[in-house]
């Protein structure tokens, strides 16, 4: 039995962004497409080139109310709600009261940021400007 009662709760669908850094696509990998070239000459090795949509979620914003502790509310516990288990990203709360807002995501489709990033390496290798 869970610790908590939903309140109120609301769900959106967002996309998920991700944010690539040049080392990481210029990075070798054995079974990924060779970069033969620089695609983004005047960046750092650090710094972020690229913002991809890797993903879409489903947020939920809700009230709780725990049945112990509002502490136990926390990022990574788990809400069962309309079929789906939704990750606490976000939580507060005023100590002594038994109501937690917090809000947490579920994904909708698969977040793998190293699938997008080999997606990513072949649309660039297959861009060379000097091929």
């Amino acid at each position: 039995m869970q610790g908590f009662s939903i309140l109120e709760a609301t769900t959106e669908e967002r996309p998920y962004f991700f944010d690539f850094k040049k080392n990481q696509i210029m990075g070798d990998h054995p079974t990924w497409a060779k970069l033969t070239y620089d695609p983004f000459p005047n960046a750092s090795m650090e710094d972020v080139v690229r913002t991809e949509i890797i993903s879409t979620e489903l947020i939920l914003t809700a009230k709780l109310e725990v049945k112990d502790s509002a502490i136990d509310i926390h990022p990574g516990t788990s809400i069962p709600y309309q079929g789906h288990e939704f990750s606490v990203k976000e939580s507060s709360f005023t100590f002594g009261s038994p109501i937690v807002e917090v809000e947490a995501s579920y994904f909708l489709t698969p977040c793998e940021p190293a699938e997008a990033l080999a997606k990513l390496r072949a649309m660039l290798a297959a861009s060379n400007p000097k091929s």
